[in-house]
């Protein structure tokens, strides 16, 4: 069964470096820009989708977190951070 995540999305970017990195991010933000409410960035992050930033601690309610990682070693580094 497919993963059905309900928006709105808050993108997380961690310490992105470069917008390769961030293509699926940036593809979200151009192609359904209706469902990302913002984007979470560590301050060394380089990248910026053009979303307000927002922190994690804010309470969420409904919003999901979308988790966008192209490297398995930002996927390792984020998973403690985030749950």
């Amino acid at each position: 069964m497919p993963l059905k995540l309900k928006p709105p999305y808050l993108i997380f970017l961690g310490d992105m470096s470069s917008r390769v990195y961030a293509k699926t991010a940036l593809g979200l933000v151009q192609w359904a820009p209706e469902l990302c409410l913002a984007q979470h960035r560590f301050p060394e992050c380089e990248v910026d989708i053009g979303l307000n930033d927002l922190s994690i601690r804010v309470k969420l309610g409904s919003v999901k977190l979308m988790k966008v990682f192209t490297t398995p070693y930002h996927a390792q580094s984020y998973v403690s951070i985030i749950m």
